[in-house]
């Protein structure tokens, strides 16, 4: 009764040649929506070549347009899974997609501030400075940086406002997701920063 012993009591190697012979047994991988439709093609193409010219055209039309479809839809899914990447980075950078020059940014800001609107005067004017920097090519790719990106970039260029320009760039990311609500004070303190990094120089060489 050896080999019934075995069977009730098999060892390390016949355990694990079991168990993938049950997995294989009873796991079956799906086929995809693009699968299922070459099998239904071919299916349908291999029908109409023994049948009649008007069944064999209405056939292979019939695929072409299910193909077609597929086609389409897959396309549209990944087009629109670019557009939400691509929208999201806008959302994080400084200028977005909304490119102003310096000046328009400022003069928003300033009717901002006599509105009473800081925080759309705070969140512009930390703008205009980046726009600024840009235009002065200290900033590379300047529509898709972040605002710390933009404070990494500018602290070397402008030492002796590393600490203000820190400042601005926090404040910018914590007006603009709502978790703080800045005072005059706190959009006067972006704009006196924009305005002392138009008047300084600074010291680290232009991008080429």
């Amino acid at each position: 009764m050896e080999w019934a012993s075995a069977l009730l009591d098999p060892d390390r190697d016949e355990a694990r040649q079991l168990f993938v012979d049950e997995l294989g047994a009873n796991y079956r991988l799906e086929p995809t929506l693009l699968e299922r439709a070459e099998a239904w093609l071919a299916e349908a193409l291999d029908f109409s070549l023994g049948g009649d010219f008007s069944a064999n055209f209405f056939a292979i039309a019939g695929a072409l347009i299910v193909v077609a479809v597929i086609v389409a839809i897959v396309w549209g899914l990944r087009r629109r899974a670019s557009y939400a990447a691509a929208s999201d980075e806008a959302s994080k950078s400084v200028l977005g997609n909304e490119r102003l020059r310096p000046g328009e940014y400022r003069h928003r800001a300033t009717r901002a501030i006599a509105s009473g609107d800081y925080s759309a005067a705070l969140l512009d004017g930390f703008r205009a400075l980046t726009a600024q920097a840009d235009e002065d090519t200290l900033l590379e790719h300047a529509a898709a940086l972040t605002a710390a990106e933009v404070v990494r970039s500018l602290q070397g260029p402008y030492p002796q406002h590393r600490q203000g320009v820190d400042l601005a760039g926090r404040t910018f990311d914590l007006t603009r997701y709502g978790e703080v609500i800045p005072t005059a004070d706190d959009a006067l303190q972006v704009l006196d920063l924009d305005a002392a990094l138009q008047t300084a120089r600074p010291k680290m060489q232009a991008l080429p």
